[in-house]
């Protein structure tokens, strides 16, 4: 009888402690945060957990999709584990990792974007920012994927081990989160308040991202300080690509020549 009541006891103690660790707060905030641009100098590291069954291919690389935000045109039918990006000012550079080890570098000069291939690491391919085509690919100016962060896909705020964050979705508003939990034992997250539909995604007081949702993929931001990062080298092969690249473009258009 008495282990019985010992029991007990522990199964309140847990639902007392999951509902102080996990809560979420009735009040829509009439200022919601904006989403801010990446930092002029810092660096940022995504990490994706997938709850997907099975591994989708990657999609072809005539689907049109820019460099920088979606490096998985390029990929291998491998799943992306991370991508850091690391911006110094006018240079910039990103290393997106996979499952099967893999690794793809890329590095912003100026406004040429030049990266790896996936299936060939010695091919290096090109990117012109300035272009309409390729705009969307310069990570300095916006965080990729998170167009969509707007004040009308503003939900709630909700509070995760007494730290508040701002929630926003495509579709409706989250069950309430005593419902969302699914185990009594387990570590809430903020994937705990999830909507289950659409695109999710949840920023800090200061506007920062922390963790979004979509198509089942969790992806978790960590940021690096100014202070934090070490100086960006680009390898002599992707400054010669570029080099060249500004070179033929001086040549044909005079406008974009250096003495003028």
């Amino acid at each position: 009888m008495i282990r019985s009541i010992n029991i007990v006891l522990l199964f309140g103690a847990a639902l007392l402690a999951t509902a102080d660790v996990l809560a979420q707060v009735n009040v829509v905030a009439s200022n919601p945060p904006k989403l801010r641009p990446p930092p002029t100098r810092g660096a940022w590291v995504i990490s994706y957990k997938s709850d997907k069954p099975e591994k989708v291919p990657a999609p072809s690389m005539e689907s049109g999709n820019g460099m920088m935000v979606s490096a998985a045109a390029f990929a291998p039918a491998e799943e992306v584990t991370s991508r850091q990006y690391t911006v110094d000012g006018k240079l910039a550079k990103s290393v997106t990792r996979y499952s099967g080890g893999k690794t793809v570098t890329g590095y912003i000069i100026d406004m040429i974007g030049v990266r790896e291939r996936a299936d060939d690491p010695d091919d290096l391919v090109l990117d012109q920012l300035s272009s309409p085509y390729f705009a969307g690919s310069d990570f300095r100016t916006h965080f990729p994927g998170l167009e969509w962060v707007r004040p009308e896909h503003y939900k709630r705020v909700v509070e995760l081990e007494k730290v508040r964050y701002y929630y926003f979705a495509e579709g409706s508003p989250p069950p309430a989160a005593a419902s969302s939990v699914k185990s009594t034992f387990d570590k809430p997250g903020l994937s705990d308040f999830s909507g289950g539909a659409g695109r999710e995604a949840w920023l800090t007081e200061e506007g920062w991202p922390r963790q979004t949702k979509e198509a089942g993929v969790i992806a978790s931001y960590t940021f690096k300080s100014a202070d934090a990062i070490e100086p960006i080298t680009v390898p002599e092969k992707f400054h010669a690509l570029v080099q060249a690249f500004s070179d033929a473009l001086s040549r044909k258009d005079p406008a974009y020549s250096g003495n003028q």
